[in-house]
């Protein structure tokens, strides 16, 4: 737990701007009558870095501005590295709702010590456009297959959609009638293809 936490202290330095933060190697001192223990971590802050020039490389499906518009980091802000993995994540589901399941977004940073600048370009590759083959439902012996289907907001032959299967797991999970409900994915009879597995725990009734 105590490991934990030291990545837990750095992660909010990373959040805070602290790109270069070292924890040294905690010192441990015992009280005199041995009951208690007392944790002393050195940290090594560092300065504070600024976002500074944000671009994107590879496969854009559209003007560069309106990537920009899909982010919330912006230049000039302090560095944040939860806000570059929400971003990352918004990009991520832009490309899966057009189709392209296995699109791969890495972010790429360029440090500016002296002028404590980090640049950040994200570099896309999107890969082929993928399509549902074929939707499985596993784990139901009362509720019939179609009750389950009827709720799915994506179906077989369809372009993939991330968007669409996440809502599809929020309504089969609405009707109330299962313990556990989930979605899962796996390449299909080829690259261009993708199967659904949707697992479910009944409830007893």
């Amino acid at each position: 737990q105590f490991e934990r936490d030291l990545l837990l202290i750095t992660a909010d330095y990373y959040d805070r701007g602290f790109i270069n933060v070292k924890l040294g190697a905690p010192q441990i001192r015992l009280s005199r009558d041995k009951k208690y223990m007392y944790l002393s971590i050195p940290i090594d802050e560092g300065p504070v870095f600024s976002i500074g020039k944000i671009d994107f490389k590879g496969d854009l499906l559209g003007p560069e501005r309106e990537y920009h518009d899909r982010l919330k980091i912006h230049t000039g802000e302090t560095s944040n590295r939860s806000k570059v993995g929400e971003d990352i994540n918004k990009l991520n589901d832009f490309y899966k709702d057009q189709g392209y399941a296995y699109v791969n977004i890495t972010p790429l940073t360029n440090i500016d010590l002296d002028r404590r600048i980090v640049h950040l370009s994200f570099e896309i590759e999107k890969g082929k456009k993928v399509y549902f083959e074929r939707i499985n439902v596993r784990g139901n012996s009362k509720t019939r297959d179609k009750v389950i289907r009827r709720e799915m907001k994506v179906s077989e032959g369809e372009l993939y959609n991330q968007t669409n299967l996440d809502i599809s797991k929020k309504r089969i999970t609405a009707l109330g009638f299962f313990e556990k409900v989930d979605i899962s994915t796996e390449r299909g009879s080829s690259d261009e293809f993708i199967e659904v597995n949707v697992e479910i725990a009944e409830r007893p009734t």
